[in-house]
């Protein structure tokens, strides 16, 4: 109820008739506005800034994202990023203003919100709305209408695809979904077999600890080299697995994304639940078991190939299976 009033609000302090009717046909200044803070809530940002490189190559493309992921800027094709750190709002406000100065002060011909079906933060809105853009952009949301020129209906319950069907909308061009992440192919002479990453998120409940153990230790049975590796959020998870297994398995807690991406480029494949993981393996070519709620290939826009995606609606997978993933990628047969 608070964040209907709190966006009524907004509305009539961002309303429509202060912004243009319609899009320049090449816009020069494009924004992007991400501020989650998960990995692959950004990442899944990144097919929609693709398309509009590619549609607008000339056109300069900032990207406001979380001050957290700062490293991952690098894999990504933008030529500025603006970093946003919203702990700012309150523990720094003479930074936080000082921001918003800066960040009010240039001017867009497009800024598209980054979101999904469900409302993005209450954050990412305000600052769509202070920007000084021209044309704004967002997808629909089911319960109220942000103050945007566009707005798209989105006919599928697939999040990523959400992103690029906006994308499409804006641009009215029909291109390939791809994350643009820039990552190096992985390296020759792996040092580890299968990598499996424990999701960082609580409330994760695909990859349980019982499900990630067995298959450990299935595949430790087979002597792979198996590497667990987990977000800061699941430390005692991984302290579990290695209390388990102890130097049978390498482990590695809450690596930098630096490290995480050398990790996936030393493995021959990757057992994930996680969606950033996910789509960091698979730009570095790294065989990819992904486990998730809707894993349906139309749904995430890839054609997953050699990659395994495997739907746990109806629960989890049969240990034999990812097993007989991880062997055909060993064998490079996958």
């Amino acid at each position: 109820m608070l964040k209907r009033v709190l966006m009524s609000i907004l509305n009539l302090i961002f309303r429509r008739g202060k912004l243009t009717n319609s899009l320049p046909s090449t816009p020069s200044n494009i924004l992007i506005i991400r501020t989650d803070e998960r990995l692959g809530e950004i990442i899944l940002t990144l097919p929609l800034i693709n398309h509009l490189r590619k549609v607008y190559h000339n056109s300069r493309i900032t990207f406001l994202m979380c001050k957290r992921y700062e490293g991952l800027a690098k894999y990504i094709g933008c030529d500025e990023f603006i970093f946003f750190e919203k702990r700012d709002i309150f523990g720094n406000i003479f930074r936080f203003i000082s921001f918003l100065y800066r960040y009010s002060s240039k001017k867009y011909d497009l800024a598209v919100l980054g979101g999904k079906i469900y409302p993005p933060s209450l954050t990412s809105y305000i600052l769509l709305g202070l920007s000084r853009a021209g044309f704004k952009a967002a997808i629909r949301q089911r319960d109220f209408n942000p103050f945007v020129n566009i707005l798209v209906d989105v006919n599928t319950n697939s999040e990523p695809l959400s992103k690029y069907q906006l994308a499409r909308t804006i641009t009215g061009v029909d291109l390939a979904f791809d994350n643009g992440l820039k990552i190096n192919r992985g390296i020759d002479g792996k040092s580890y077999d299968a990598l499996i990453f424990l999701d960082a998120r609580k409330r994760d409940h695909l990859l349980n600890i019982d499900f990630i153990k067995g298959i450990t230790a299935r595949l430790i049975e087979k002597n792979y080299r198996v590497a667990v590796v987990s977000g800061r959020d699941s430390l005692e998870r991984i302290d579990s697995v290695k209390a388990s297994f102890g130097d049978r398995v390498g482990i590695f807690a809450s690596p930098s994304l630096d490290e995480l991406i050398r990790l996936l480029q030393m493995s021959s494949c990757c057992i994930t639940g996680n969606t950033g993981v996910l789509h960091l393996s698979v730009a570095a070519c790294v065989p990819t078991c992904g486990i998730f709620v809707n894993a349906d290939p139309l749904v995430w826009g890839y054609n997953f190939s050699p990659h395994l995606m495997i739907d746990a609606r109806s629960g989890y997978p049969e240990i034999n299976v990812v097993e007989n993933f991880v062997e055909c990628s060993i064998e490079k047969s996958v």
